[in-house]
């Protein structure tokens, strides 16, 4: 197969081999090494390499030798340490492997989750939305997203990080919208990064976030319509209730209605 698998025990400065029909005995007696797998080749001059270096009872560290840089001629190396056991530092290698396979590998950027929405702000959301809107990002970003997760490196954001972020945010009293509010502009900003190429994958996406109970909207009967009309003839808003009652429009809409907005010739 193109996979091979083979054990590397340190032994001062000498490193030695052991042949692949005794390597379950040296895995069985949990003996420090390295576990080197060959992905296929991506280039006609060679192949990526993984290998595992147990550093602790639960602690490992991912190297991948990923070739030489085409413009430097300078090895690359990729490192990813793992806390955990052996099999799930395996799982992370093989994933970096298929990445680089399949050219989905992003570099992690050294910037944080604060550092990061604030550039967001800044670049994506300032040029689109309307300041209203950005304001009200914001404020839910300072309040509730960097004080927990601002620290975070933004390629070490994992979705456990954020579903914890959820449970606390009900447990100090917010309501299940604001938390549903929270999320949706977390996973904004997150899907903006992938499209940018800082993160492979949106962890957002992979949480499970409050859902508000919906409210059921009972429309007004004609007989309670035309009561409320009646009702509102002697109102100072008068005109507003009629347009909002004969057009089905919300209230931030009815307000910003502009004389331009209407058409008298088509009566719309």
């Amino acid at each position: 197969t193109s996979h091979t698998k083979c054990l590397c025990l340190n032994d001062g400065a000498d490193t030695k081999r052991i042949e692949p029909k005794i390597t379950s005995w040296a895995e069985g007696h949990n003996m420090p090494g390295t576990y080197l797998l060959f992905a296929d080749d991506l280039k006609e001059e060679g192949g990526i390499k993984g290998r595992l270096e147990k550093r602790s009872k639960s602690s490992w560290t991912v190297v991948i030798e990923a070739g030489r840089d085409p413009a430097t001629g300078q090895r690359r190396r990729i490192y990813k340490a793992v806390r955990g056991n052996k099999t799930q530092a395996k799982q992370v290698m093989e994933q970096l492997l298929a990445e680089l396979q399949q050219g989905t590998y992003v570099k992690p950027e050294k910037i944080t989750l604060a550092e990061y929405l604030n550039e967001w702000l800044e670049t994506a959301c300032k040029p689109r939305l309307a300041p209203k809107t950005i304001e009200g990002y914001k404020i839910c970003i300072e309040r509730h997203i960097t004080p927990a997760l601002g620290q975070i490196y933004l390629s070490e954001l994992q979705p456990m990080h954020i579903q914890i972020l959820y449970g606390d945010l009900l447990e100090k009293g917010l309501s299940k919208r604001t938390v549903e509010l929270v999320h949706t502009v977390l996973r904004a900003a997150l899907k903006q990064a992938v499209k940018w190429q800082m993160i492979s994958r949106n962890p957002a996406d992979a949480t499970e976030p409050p859902r508000p109970k919906r409210p059921e909207v009972r429309t007004l009967s004609p007989a309670e319509l035309n009561r409320l009309l009646e009702e509102a003839q002697s109102s100072p808003i008068a005109d507003v209730i009629l347009v909002a009652a004969y057009t089905g429009m919300r209230r931030g809409e009815v307000l910003a209605l502009q004389w331009e907005d209407i058409d008298f010739v088509r009566r719309i």
